[in-house]
């Protein structure tokens, strides 16, 4: 890549993740795909080599913003069949460049930060038990010839109606986190139609730091390095629950970058290239229903 510098090799990472751990379009100078007949360092993986801008004599910066919002989205059929409102779709993905002289002819900087806002939402559908049914009334099991059954004494519940009295503790305190079916009058029987949806926000917050210096040691001595930062201060994943228990809310990561080259010329036919490089990758899998 010579003199330029500074070459990012990214493995398929999530939707998501390529808008914040890729270098921003706006920090690219130069890409480069390569796709057959590759160098031994790469050996058969298809590459895409980014080279990153750097300052220059003169200060240059620009200010960015992608912005989408659910003014004009249609409301999905099965949350509008049920009477409910349309779900937040929100997305803010702004930043901005800045690059320049630290010294004239000698030293450049260029730096970038970039913030990703999604507040979207998913559709969660699922069979609940119906309301009479948390009350411990299950006759609408008897349509479906299924007879419940008082495990201490082996007698049969009455039209399979449960005295709340013998609620285990357990079930009592789980209650509050099941949903009520959003289907009016739905029965909750097993293996029956979905009852219930619901618009599940999910937020996807991350930020992005990308900087650059390059030096001038000497007309035949040039040396660049680039830091980047990135992680998530807040990463939802839906994971089809509805919003009271099953998904995972602390769920994120940080991935810092940084990368040096030192390029000395010895003549018109010979010159000497060194990089060092380091990468850390930490991901946040603090799991789901913390309050339990």
């Amino acid at each position: 890549i010579g003199n330029g510098g500074g070459s990012y090799a990214w493995p398929t990472l999530d939707t998501n993740t390529y808008l914040i751990n890729l270098p921003p379009i706006d920090t690219l100078q130069e890409f480069r795909i390569v796709g057959v007949n590759e160098n031994a360092e790469f050996s058969d993986l298809a590459t895409v080599m980014m080279v990153t801008k750097q300052g220059t004599n003169q200060f240059h910066g620009d200010l960015y913003e992608f912005f989408k919002n659910a003014v004009l989205n249609a409301n999905s059929y099965q949350l509008n069949a049920t009477g409910q409102k349309r779900p937040q779709n929100n997305l803010n993905q702004f930043g901005g460049t800045i690059g320049g002289p630290i010294f004239r002819n000698k030293a450049f900087f260029f730096f970038s930060p970039v913030y990703y806002r999604s507040l979207a939402s998913a559709l969660a559908q699922q069979i609940f038990p119906s309301t009479a049914m948390t009350k411990g009334d299950f006759s609408a099991l008897l349509s479906q010839g299924t007879q419940l059954y008082n495990p201490f004494n082996g007698q049969p519940f009455v039209n399979n109606q449960i005295p709340t009295t013998m609620f285990a503790s357990q079930a009592q305190a789980l209650l509050k986190y099941l949903p009520a079916p959003t289907v009016p009058g739905s029965l909750g029987l097993p293996n029956g139609a979905n009852n219930f949806y619901q618009s599940v926000p999910v937020r996807t917050y991350m930020n992005s730091y990308t900087g650059r210096g390059d030096y001038q040691i000497r007309p035949s001595d040039s040396i660049f390095g680039v830091y980047t930062h990135s992680g998530t201060p807040e990463w939802n994943v839906f994971l089809s629950h509805p919003s009271q228990f099953g998904n995972a809310s602390n769920f994120g990561f940080q991935d810092v970058s940084m990368n040096v080259a030192e390029t000395h010329t010895f003549n018109a036919n010979t010159l000497n290239e060194f990089r060092a490089a380091w990468f850390k990758h930490v991901s946040f899998r603090q799991g789901d229903n913390s309050d339990f």
